[in-house]
């Protein structure tokens, strides 16, 4: 149940690496200088990855993708403590800071420690469990890369400065039981266009309780609490029944398939619609191609879209809102 000191230092070839969870303890530099390892798994609960004196993954500095799984605990608090030998400065994962691209919360994990992931640069991939009760502060705080985020409805609480200078956020999904959002929970996301409401929280300009989420975001949407919100690729939907829909393009293609399929929970979506405003004053976009079945496009679905100049319908679409493609004028 515990893997000893140095016992894989300098093994440059190991490229993924899953840690039981019944593991309980990870002796000193113990994958020291394993500079190939771009994946790891590793239970929430682990704070020997943060001594200063020797770190378990000092020297690994590629990490591209980081799954936190349940472990036997809560998340660790990696907050600046010298005296204790912690802080978040030791992890692997921000020892990667600038690498790490993705990081996945699974089920089962319930809290996320204190500045457990703070100015990890180039995360732009955020995965949160469906478990997931609770996050600390400055857990995402400088996260700059990350654009689209998904709180699961298990979630009830952000505390202060979480997702602080965030500054490329522009897509915001608050789950439906969140009942409280920290003081500047969301400062300096200047860059927030959209927010997805589910909760019953009074997110509304001037509101001073959203943690300046209402202060930044144009677009505000109140959702019923039972629609599910997810991602697939660049594109973010939403569900309920056998209703689906495509909310929003996230990508920054100039080229774009839609999905001719959705394959989520081990269920398979092959028909869904475009919501309005889904590609609305997309500048980049250029080509659409619309595979599968696509039964309808929204109002103002490609409003806007300046550089459009070609739209594929692999198949027939039922019906073609108002101003769908209105100043499209390539």
């Amino acid at each position: 149940r515990s893997i000893g000191e140095q016992a894989f230092c300098n093994c440059t070839s190991i490229v993924s690496l899953t840690i039981s969870n019944n593991v309980k303890s990870l002796g000193k530099e113990a994958f020291a200088n394993c500079t190939g390892l771009r994946e790891l798994s590793i239970p929430i609960s682990f704070d020997a990855v943060v001594d200063n004196n020797a770190p378990a993954f000092s020297g690994c500095i590629n990490l591209e993708k980081v799954t936190f799984t349940p472990g036997f605990g809560r998340g660790c608090d990696y907050y600046e403590l010298p005296s204790e030998g912690i802080c978040f400065e030791y992890t692997p994962w921000h020892l990667s800071r600038g690498s790490l691209t993705t990081v996945i919360i699974d089920d089962g994990v319930k809290s996320i420690g204190r500045s457990t992931f703070q100015d990890c640069i180039c995360i732009n991939n955020l995965i949160l469990g469906d478990d997931l009760s609770f996050i600390d502060y400055y857990a995402f705080k400088g996260c700059i890369s990350l654009g689209c985020l998904i709180l699961p409805d298990s979630l009830t609480r952000l505390e202060n400065a979480i997702f602080k200078e965030c500054s490329s956020l522009n897509t915001v999904v608050i789950g439906k039981n969140l009942s409280f959002i920290g003081e500047y929970a969301f400062e300096g996301c200047t860059s927030i266009i959209d927010v997805y409401n589910k909760s019953s929280l009074n997110i509304v300009e001037g509101e001073p309780h959203t943690g300046h989420l209402s202060d930044y975001a144009e677009n505000i949407y109140d959702l019923d609490s039972e629609w599910y919100m997810f991602l697939y690729g660049d594109f973010l939907f939403k569900q309920y029944g056998n209703m689906c829909y495509l909310v929003k393009y996230l990508g920054n293609d100039s080229v774009v398939r839609l999905p001719s399929e959705i394959v989520i929970g081990g269920t398979t979506i092959n028909h869904y619609e475009v919501s309005e405003r889904a590609f609305y004053m997309n500048h980049i976009i250029e080509s659409v191609i619309m595979r599968g079945f696509v039964s309808s496009i929204g109002d103002y679905a490609f409003y806007g879209c300046t550089s459009l100049t070609s739209v594929v319908f692999e198949r027939y679409v039922n019906s073609i809102g108002d101003y769908a493609f209105y100043g499209c004028t390539s």
